[in-house]
């Protein structure tokens, strides 16, 4: 798992979603651009959430390990909009990047 740290908070979400927002956000940032991302998250309580972060140049994100005992997040739908986003920014260059690993 890892947290996703922006506008002075942080979710709790699958390591694969917080690498894809983190590539995205970058690519955004490339190209002086903003979007909203919708993201799934683990609330304090424990229950599935939807986020919608505003992301691009400018706007601070950063991403961190947490180590955690329970099931991994996984949201293969997510995961791959958001892969396909960045792709359609910048064709190739997300996995230059390091387009991360499951």
């Amino acid at each position: 798992m890892k947290r996703i740290n922006i506008a002075g908070t942080s979710i709790l979400t699958g390591t694969a979603l917080a690498d894809a927002v983190l590539v995205y956000a970058v690519a955004l940032a490339r190209l002086h651009r903003f979007e909203v991302a919708e993201v799934p998250f683990i609330d304090d309580d424990g229950t599935r959430q939807f986020a919608q972060l505003v992301l691009g140049d400018g706007c601070p994100i950063w991403i961190s390990s947490v180590g955690s005992d329970g099931a991994e997040l996984m949201d293969g739908v997510a995961l791959a909009q958001l892969r396909a986003r960045t792709a359609e920014l910048e064709p190739g260059w997300a996995g230059a990047y390091g387009d991360f690993e499951d």
